[in-house]
């Protein structure tokens, strides 16, 4: 196998430290999805420390930084992306290989930085890193070297069969469809539904999602990333990274790039599997969504948690979190089941850290904290003034 190099970054210039505890806290590791989308504009325009002002040329801290309780591993994958590259140029991956190279790249940072070896760790991805967690979750599951507790996923691809197939409902439910249009489709692939899930995707051999999907034009959300690639392509921050100046084909840092080659393994993807090996072996998972993002839907999100038919510990009811003026504000919806966490969030679409970072941030440390956020009260702990 040729030898590939997956850029990490994990401090002010390499790594990203928890400014609690870092000796005990929790060791994140952080993916970017696509296929093909870099982890660094999360660094810098996310979750991580720092935001990139509208200059291109200098950075602010983000008040709601994922590394005031964890430390933050962000990881450019598959080769290839971002400052990742591969030594002799080959940048064929797919979602095995980009698994087993991350994997790869996980031991080593763990061999070569001890003092975290014995930090629980959780995976994390946003929306092709739904395939991306899971997929590296179910494998690190079985290390006995790996102190792993669970992962999370934002906004993920998770299932073709869920999230593809819910994008009807939920554009008739937001407007796109007038109800003469909604119940013909219905009555041609599910006359008589009870419920609410029809499986448009083999209906009409996709009719209908196809339908949909020109609907909306679909493709990468927008996002201006304008400062974060202006500032990634400065030679003397380039420098400060210490980004090797003769990188294979590597010319500027893009938001997503179309070099590797990339083969997904299976255009239907279902996760369902990778899923239930972590569950069964007692880990913990978080799913949220973003509601008002079309391409990874809340709905579909919902419906792969329910398909995993997995005991319910609290029927869906809303969460609550504290504004930035500590009054309770209601932050969307929560289904809970055992060691399995289903939110939807509300304002926020494709990138839920960005664009409703307060949210984001009041979540995480639920989660990594194990603390129940369902009944909160005015003297209940703020993490925005506990951090």
């Amino acid at each position: 196998m040729a030898r590939r190099h997956l850029y990490v970054l994990f401090d002010p210039r390499r790594f990203v430290e928890s400014e609690d505890n870092p000796h005990d806290d929790p060791l994140v590791i952080w993916f970017n999805g696509g296929p093909g989308c870099s982890s660094l504009i999360s660094l810098l325009d996310g979750n991580g420390p720092y935001r990139v002002k509208p200059d291109g040329r200098s950075l602010e801290y983000n008040p709601h930084r994922w590394n005031k309780i964890a430390n933050m591993l962000y990881i450019e994958s598959p080769a290839g992306v971002g400052f990742s590259y591969n030594i002799q140029g080959e940048y064929f991956s797919n979602d095995s290989l980009a698994r087993d190279n991350s994997y790869i790249a996980i031991k080593d940072f763990l061999r070569l930085f001890s003092n975290f070896s014995d930090n629980p760790l959780y995976i994390f991805g946003q929306s092709y890193g739904g395939i991306y967690a899971p997929m590296l979750s179910a494998l690190i599951v079985d290390d006995p070297d790996i102190n792993f507790k669970g992962f999370g996923v934002g906004n993920g691809f998770v299932s073709h069969k869920f999230i593809s197939g819910s994008m009807p409902n939920y554009l008739f439910y937001h407007g796109y469809f007038g109800d003469t249009k909604w119940r013909a489709m219905v009555d041609d692939c599910c006359p008589g539904m009870n419920g609410t899930y029809c499986d448009f995707v083999t209906c009409q051999n996709g009719r209908y999602l196809s339908l949909a999907t020109r609907a909306i034009g679909m493709g990468y959300p927008c996002v201006n990333s304008t400062a974060t690639i202006v500032y990634l392509n400065n030679p003397a921050v380039r420098e400060a990274l210490y980004i090797p100046r003769d990188i294979p084909d590597t010319g500027e840092w893009r938001l997503c790039s179309y070099r590797p080659n990339y083969q997904k393994d299976d255009a239907h993807a279902e996760m369902t599997d990778y899923f239930l090996r972590v569950l069964v072996k007692n880990k913990r998972i978080l799913m949220y969504y973003g509601e008002a993002d079309i391409i990874c839907n809340y709905l579909g999100g919902r419906w792969f948690v329910q398909s995993l038919n997995q005991p319910v510990v609290k029927e869906h009811t809303t969460w609550r979190y504290f504004d930035k003026h500590a009054e309770i504000q209601v932050g969307g919806g929560v289904e809970e089941y055992r060691n399995l966490l289903y939110v939807s969030v509300k304002g926020a679409g494709h990138f839920v850290p960005k664009q409703t970072a307060d949210k984001a941030f009041f979540l995480f440390p639920q989660f990594i904290t194990n603390t129940d956020f369902t009944n909160l009260r005015p003297d209940s702990p703020n993490p925005f003034t506990s951090y």
